[in-house]
């Protein structure tokens, strides 16, 4: 079952959502609910869903739109990893088992130079240039866009012209454009 636009509009549950809810487990009819939206772990999604319908979702019920990325641990578990989203999509990464998960801020720590804002929030001291990002991980909208991106473009370019990018890059959502309670749609991963 698709979550958004089926049975919430944003966080508003739709008409009749509770009652389909109903009817499925009355009669005892398995489902999953899915999404193409990500930013937090599939226990937050099925809580809150437990809690707009009105239903006992667990966790297994639910495959949010970077859910996929749990069958990267077997190759990624302990390999530097770039996490693009919220905070949060850090602590996604490492819910999964991702154990060298990092965000686009903590790399900006490594190389103050990367990315230059108007007004630059204090940072704290730089940081010893650690090992080598070896995938980047896009789990949810990105919180700095102009940072996120260009931490990942530094991240993925070659070393020489004429190779291939450097790193993978596993984006979890493809689409542009996305709607909530806002009246115009807004920019998504």
């Amino acid at each position: 079952l698709d979550i958004d636009g089926v049975f919430l509009h944003g966080s508003t549950v739709l008409p009749g959502a509770k009652e389909a809810v109903q009817l499925l487990e009355n009669s005892g009819t398995p489902y999953v609910f899915v999404t193409n939206g990500g930013g937090m772990t599939e226990v937050a999604k099925a809580q809150s869903l437990s809690n707009l319908l009105h239903a006992d979702i667990s966790e297994d019920m639910v495959l949010m739109s970077h859910t996929p990325f749990r069958k990267q641990v077997e190759i990624f578990a302990d390999k530097r990893v770039l996490v693009i989203g919220s905070d949060a999509c850090i602590d996604i990464a490492e819910h999964y088992g991702f154990k060298k998960a990092v965000s686009a801020r903590e790399l900006l720590q490594e190389s103050p130079t990367a990315f230059k804002q108007i007004s630059m929030p204090q940072l704290g001291q730089e940081q010893e240039h650690q090992e080598l990002v070896e995938a980047a991980f896009i789990i949810g909208d990105p919180f700095e866009w102009g940072l996120e991106i260009q931490i990942l473009t530094d991240q993925m370019m070659p070393s020489d012209v004429g190779e291939k990018q450097r790193i993978p890059l596993f984006a979890s959502n493809a689409d542009i454009l996305y709607n909530n309670e806002h009246d115009a749609p807004r920019y998504t991963q």
